[in-house]
């Protein structure tokens, strides 16, 4: 399991982003600042992400054993900051698959369309804030495994 802290200690921008294996998912370093008062992270869209998010939904109490997601998208980006405790996401683009653990607020997962996205290990009391750069639209998604392993062996 690749951990979003270490893979992203490397960016010194957030600009940067560190792009896992050949999928298309990415690792964005969010702009901090810390001082007495507390931490602060900022996700400045107009600085370093492809996309203004649309729609904005965060994930929380998910009881142990449960996962989230479990799905693709056809055209919608979605990014994934875990705000407090932790959570793992497997990707798969069709030929890759990888498992990452968001650990840290201070870093953001980027998935493109065509990524099956599941989250799993949610930790007590974690919360993962998604956003996404479309509406909800029904017909954007492809919930059964097989027909994303079709659709992705057409687009590739």
């Amino acid at each position: 399991m690749i951990s979003l802290q270490d893979i992203g200690e490397g960016l010194t921008s957030v600009r940067d982003s560190v792009e896992i294996g050949t999928s298309g998912v990415k690792v964005y370093r969010l702009q901090n600042s810390f001082d007495a008062r507390g931490s602060l992270a900022i996700a400045d869209f107009s600085q370093f992400h492809p996309f203004y998010p649309k729609r904005i939904f965060y994930i929380f109490n998910v009881p142990e054993g449960e996962n989230r997601g479990g799905h693709a998208h056809k055209e919608c980006k979605q990014f994934l900051i875990c705000l407090g405790g932790e959570c793992a996401v497997e990707v798969i683009n069709g030929t890759e698959s990888y498992e990452i653990q968001l650990d840290s607020p201070l870093f953001g997962l980027s998935l493109p369309p065509m990524t099956w996205s599941t989250q799993f290990n949610f930790t007590y009391n974690s919360t993962l804030l998604v956003l996404a750069s479309d509406a909800y639209l029904e017909s954007d998604y492809i919930r059964d495994f097989n027909d994303f392993l079709i659709a992705t062996q057409i687009t590739h």
